[in-house]
């Protein structure tokens, strides 16, 4: 992929993250901490990728879409330095298999956070209980890389600002998704939570905030 095409990608992967609303409202968002984290993420999909029965990544090539829509295949190690280097926004896809994939917008804030959003619409529920149970293992067992983690397959919560919850502008939650991890002092200061929610810890730093 030369500079050139790598710079067009990034110029218009705000354009292109904004039109992935319309793959619809079942997703699972995760805020990293630190947007110098290398890749990580993407390893976590090379870790459980061909060969594997829980596999993400049946293939050793990913996706990024291009300025053009077009889809330019890159090994996933060519993925996973472009997410580390943070050089602008991505947008990803990865298959199970040649007809079910899962889309993945990466954008960065200027607060140093990574935003890491799958979109679910288009597999089966085999397929994403998959991507749920791999993101909760990765939150769980590396914590200090994640400030928040949305999982939310009904779409109840898909017009909600979960960036403005994250950055403290709002502390009202009204409806809760089937899981969400906050880091502990952000989940302390919810407000308006539902009748039922609990809160509990999910791991040392982050706690779980659930309507059972």
């Amino acid at each position: 992929m030369t500079a050139e095409s790598l710079a067009a990608a990034c110029e218009q992967a705000a354009a292109d993250l904004a039109d992935l609303a319309d793959l619809g409202d079942h997703f699972i968002e995760r805020v990293l901490v630190d947007s110098s984290k290398e890749g990580g993420e993407v390893d976590v999909f090379l870790r459980h990728g061909p060969g594997r029965p829980d596999a993400v990544v049946s293939l050793d090539t990913a996706v990024l879409l291009d300025v053009g829509g077009e889809h330019v295949r890159l090994p996933v190690e060519r993925v996973a330095e472009l997410v580390g280097l943070s050089l602008g926004d991505l947008t990803v896809k990865w298959w199970f298999t040649p007809d079910d994939d899962l889309v993945c917008g990466i954008a960065y804030s200027g607060y140093g956070w990574e935003k890491h959003t799958y979109f679910l619409d288009a597999l089966t529920a085999r397929e994403a209980d998959t991507v749920t149970d791999v993101l909760l293992g990765e939150v769980r067992a590396r914590p200090g890389e994640t400030t928040a983690l949305v999982v939310d397959r009904t779409g109840r919560t898909a017009e909600f600002d979960w960036d403005a919850v994250v950055g403290g502008t709002t502390t009202a939650v009204p409806l809760l998704p089937e899981t969400l991890l906050l880091a502990g002092p952000t989940a302390d200061a919810l407000s308006g939570l539902p009748a039922a929610a609990v809160r509990g810890a999910f791991a040392p730093g982050l706690t779980s905030v659930s309507g059972r």
